[in-house]
């Protein structure tokens, strides 16, 4: 695998692709022909492989030549392109092909020796492989893409078209022609546009010229073909020929798509107008088309027209008609008093009964107000209810629905409701036409009004005068125990009440003991101040006795207080006691002079009304009797004890008292001294 051209060298050099050495060699030796080898060092000619089928090798090859693309090679160790064979007509192949593929469905090869095949074109298809030329689409069909592979793709051609055999497209029918059928296989299949119709080219049908318009020749090309209908006649779209309107029709315009009915209150006679008749004077109609002077009618009675109406025109309301056919409004005449009318009338209606109307060419008549009644149709005026009665309504059509006034009520003429007696009298009677039949109510009773009767006055209420509204009420200290009273009764002298409206004696209580009352009394006085009432229902102020000496009353009392200890009452009717001075005291209860009060002993004192004398406290005394007051210790003194009467004691050595009043002496502090006794 290996070689040396010289001498000398340490190595050997390795055999280059496509060649090889068994050893000892100064040179390679290449692969034979239809052999390659794609390796370095190859030790044998066993390394050389064979070109497969589809390549070829002139000898020392690294690689094998592939056949040229439309060619193919069928063995394998091939020594020339020679061996290379060309693919026949139908098939194709790549470069170093061992076989040729066919043409797929779709496409076809007409030459040999070719690479790639060719699509079938617009308008054919190919159904199988291996196909050296396509089918084309039959006529009446086409197909508009390439590489059709089933017959199946080609479709048949629209209506208005057309198509030969191989289409790729389908040719339109041309202007003023049209085709109905689809898959038409010749220009023979297309037809001339009737006359009133055309078309541009292409068409499955022809267009119709517009309503209002016709066109007299077939295989019109455009709409400009068509022409428009004159006055009188009409066209529907599509038209050879225009149509006259018939009789109550007509058409004042060209180019019309219909004609127009006669209006209500018109008619057309003959075909092809250009207008309509009015009905005369006195006459309508209300249909609309009328085709004769037949379809107007007379006006009724009550109602005129001036010509060529739809309706005739009612007279007025308030007015009447009586002509047949009136051709004016001066053919109505104005209603009577009395009577009235709507519009449109042949004759005016009397007023119904409880209506009526005063004037003339009236609408209604006015209904009788409250209090009035007209009895009969025709009414110029409404008559009043009679005095007595009334009528609460409007439009009453009898007498008899005015009715009486109730007891205790009264009425004039023409009333629609009935005045009421005046509060404090009354009436007994129905149907009273004036006030003087209501009478003044008596003492004791009374009534609202439109009262029949007169109310007593109820227990504790009394009237004191005849034609009052209301009773009054048994003031305080009073009552009235029967109904109809004109005065009140007084509670008895020791009784009172406070209350108003009382309807029996039982209302009135007893004063209490120590109070009095005189008769009608509203609450009990108090027996004045020192005098007492010891016994309840006391009549006066006599009843009330005097405070006996030695105790009081405040007033109001049913007895008398005895003085207290430290008081006295030396008088009769007192109210109240006299204290004892300052400095003395009384122990005795209910003292009738001023004996007891005692003076107080000395280191004893007393302030005014006392029961007994206070001790002077310590610190003070008295010496004298009946004190008011204790007198201080001075300074330097002191009293230890309460009541002292006088008897002083000094402080002593090393003591001091610094304020007078004092219970005891203070200590002298320490840094200090005293060398005399009641040292201050």
């Amino acid at each position: 695998g290996t070689f040396g051209t010289g001498s000398g060298f340490s190595t050997c050099i390795a055999c280059a692709t496509g060649s090889y050495t068994t050893g000892g060699d100064t040179a390679c030796i290449p692969c034979t022909v239809g052999t390659y080898w794609t390796g370095l060092g190859a030790n044998s000619s066993a390394s050389c492989m064979a070109c497969t089928a589809g390549t070829f090798s002139n000898g020392g090859a690294s690689t094998c030549a592939r056949c040229g693309a439309g060619l193919y090679g069928t063995g394998s160790g091939a020594n020339s392109s020679s061996s290379c064979q060309a693919c026949t007509a139908g098939s194709f192949s790549m470069a170093g092909a061992s076989a040729c593929a066919g043409c797929l469905a779709g496409t076809f090869g007409t030459g040999t020796g070719v690479s790639t095949c060719i699509a079938c074109m617009a308008g054919s298809y190919g159904t199988s492989n291996g196909s050296t030329l396509c089918l084309q689409c039959v006529a009446g069909a086409y197909w508009t893409g390439v590489g059709a592979r089933s017959s199946g793709l080609c479709s048949a051609c629209a209506p208005g078209t057309f198509a030969t055999g191989g289409a790729s497209v389908c040719t339109g029918c041309a202007s003023g022609m049209y085709g109905s059928s689809s898959g038409a296989n010749s220009s023979a299949s297309c037809v001339a546009c009737f006359a009133g119709t055309f078309s541009t080219g292409g068409a499955s049908v022809c267009t119709g010229c517009t309503a209002g318009l016709f066109g007299a020749s077939n295989g019109s090309t455009s709409s400009g073909s068509c022409v428009s209908c004159v006055t009188g006649t009409f066209s529907t779209g599509g038209a050879s020929v225009c149509t006259s309107c018939t009789a109550g029709w007509y058409e004042a315009g060209t180019g019309s798509s219909k004609c127009a009915a006669c209006a209500a209150g018109s008619y057309g006679t003959g075909g092809g107008a250009t207008s309509c008749l009015k009905c005369t004077a006195g006459s309508y109609s209300t249909g609309l088309g009328g085709n004769s002077s037949t379809t107007c009618s007379g006006c009724p009675a009550g109602a005129f027209s001036t010509g060529g109406t739809s309706t005739c025109t009612g007279c007025l309301a308030g007015w009447f008609g009586t002509t047949i056919a009136a051709n004016s409004s001066a053919s109505c005449a104005s209603c009577a008093t009395g009577t009235f009318s709507t519009g449109g009338a042949s004759a005016c209606a009397g007023c119904l009964s409880g209506t009526f109307e005063t004037g003339n060419g009236l609408s209604t008549c006015l209904t009788c107000g409250a209090g009035l009644f007209a009895s009969g149709t025709g009414a110029t005026s409404c008559v009043k209810c009679a005095a007595g009665t009334f009528w609460t309504g409007v439009g009453a059509n009898s007498s008899g629905l005015c009715a009486a006034c109730a007891a205790g009520t009264f009425s004039t003429g023409g009333s629609s409701l009935c005045a009421e007696c005046t509060t404090g009298s009354y009436a007994t009677g129905t149907g009273l036409n004036s006030s003087g039949s209501c009478a003044a109510c008596v003492a004791g009773s009374f009534s609202t009004g439109g009262a029949s009767v007169c109310t007593l006055c109820q227990p504790g209420w009394y009237g004191t005068g005849s034609g009052t509204s209301a009773c009054l009420m048994c003031s305080a200290g009073t009552y009235g125990s029967i109904g109809g009273a004109t005065t009140c009764a007084k509670c008895t002298a020791g009784t009172y009440w406070t209350g108003s409206g009382a309807s029996s004696s039982v209302s009135c209580l007893l004063c209490a003991a120590g109070s009095f009352a005189t008769a009608g009394a509203s609450s009990c006085m108090g027996c004045s101040a020192g005098t007492y009432g010891s016994i309840g229902g006391a009549s006066s102020l006599a009843m009330c006795m005097s405070c006996s000496a030695g105790s009081f009353s405040l007033g109001g009392a049913s007895s008398c207080a005895a003085c207290l200890a430290g008081t006295y009452g030396p008088n009769l009717g007192a109210s109240s006691c006299i204290s004892c001075v300052p400095g003395s005291y009384g122990t005795a209860i209910g003292a009738d002079s001023s004996h007891p009060c005692a003076p107080c002993a000395a280191g004893t004192f007393s302030i005014g009304g006392a029961s007994a004398c206070q001790f002077c406290i310590a610190g003070s005394y008295g010496t004298s009797v009946a004190s008011s007051t204790c007198e201080s210790c001075s300074a330097g003194m002191f009293s230890s004890s309460t009541g002292r009467n006088g008897v002083l004691t000094l402080c002593c050595l090393t003591q001091i008292i610094r304020h007078p009043g004092a219970s005891s002496c203070l200590r002298c502090l320490a840094g200090s001294f005293s060398s005399l006794s009641g040292s201050a």
